[in-house]
């Protein structure tokens, strides 16, 4: 157990019963401890300088200094600093030293920072000259007006992808290579297996998902696209002239008055999903109706 307490003027954190040394200020940082629960970092200021303290241990003073975020195995770290208005990404193995820490390129500004599932990747956006960049283990991307926070790491860590703005419109980033640009992109997502992508977009309005690149049926509202457990299937549901109807594999299924929750069996092998018409409810179980209801929970 882990919080920040004050002392006169000065605030210290206690973690287990034991206090930690007084600060002038101790930055809010949550939750403070690594996945493990075995280490424990905030960030403290003293004589107008801010530090990260790392079990303790105070590192290198600086400007301003980021909150820091723990690799999923806990081993690793990351965190931003800031020095005469610049700033750098630091990337540095819990209780290593100076000299194993890396310090990344100098930037008017960083935003996200993560680490990939398996912990040995770190990613994080950097804005340079008023454009912004993805930064992958200190390579960067192309620039762009805005990078959105749907970025993400394909589950084996192999593969990554973002989303982007540029000339005013949104693309997908898939392993460095662009999609279309359309006017809104949203809901990236990899498949279980790590070989597929799905994502919304929109055009002129209308909107659609988009699955291995391959466009589908526009609609004039569409959920979710989600694949399941097997990756073999993508789903969503969609509006169309004030009709609801699912869409598997980019078909859409039979149209009703209202579509409600759905699931799909572990094995993937059968889907079914909740739908009305005429005031009646009933479960569509791949794609036969089942018995009608007045209504459904």
């Amino acid at each position: 157990m882990a919080y920040w307490a004050r002392r006169g003027s000065r605030q210290l954190a206690c973690s287990d019963g034991v206090e930690g040394k007084e600060y002038d200020l101790i930055s809010a940082h949550w939750p403070p401890f690594s996945p493990d629960s075995r280490h424990m970092g905030y960030v403290a200021k003293r004589d107008g300088k801010k530090f990260p303290v790392m079990d303790g241990a105070e590192e290198e003073a600086y400007d301003d200094v980021s909150g820091p975020t723990f690799s999923p195995d806990s081993r690793s770290v990351t965190y931003y600093v800031v020095r005469g208005g610049k700033y750098r990404l630091v990337v540095s193995p819990v209780g290593g030293t100076a000299s194993e820490a890396t310090l990344g390129k100098e930037y008017d500004g960083i935003g996200w920072r993560f680490f990939s599932p398996d912990s040995r990747r770190a990613i994080s956006t950097a804005r340079l000259a008023g454009k912004w960049f993805v930064v992958l283990d200190g390579e960067e991307g192309k620039a762009a007006e805005e990078i959105t926070d749907e970025i993400r790491f394909s589950p084996d860590s192999n593969r990554f992808a973002y989303v982007m703005k540029r000339g005013g419109k949104y693309l997908a980033v898939a392993d460095g290579v662009e999609g279309v640009e359309y006017d809104a992109v949203s809901y990236l997502k990899f498949s279980p297996d790590s070989k597929r992508v799905t994502y919304a977009a929109m055009r002129n309005q209308k909107h659609f998902v988009v699955t291995d690149a391959v466009e589908g049926k526009e609609c004039d509202w569409i959920g979710i696209p989600l694949f399941t457990a097997d990756s073999a299937h993508a789903i969503t549901w969609g509006k169309r002239d004030r009709r609801e109807f699912f869409v598997i594999d980019g078909v859409d299924q039979t149209e009703y008055d209202h579509t409600g929750g759905y699931g799909v069996t572990a094995d993937s092998r059968h889907i079914a999903y909740c739908a009305k018409r005429n005031g009646q409810g009933f479960v569509v179980v791949d794609g036969v109706e089942g018995y009608y209801y007045y209504g459904y929970r």
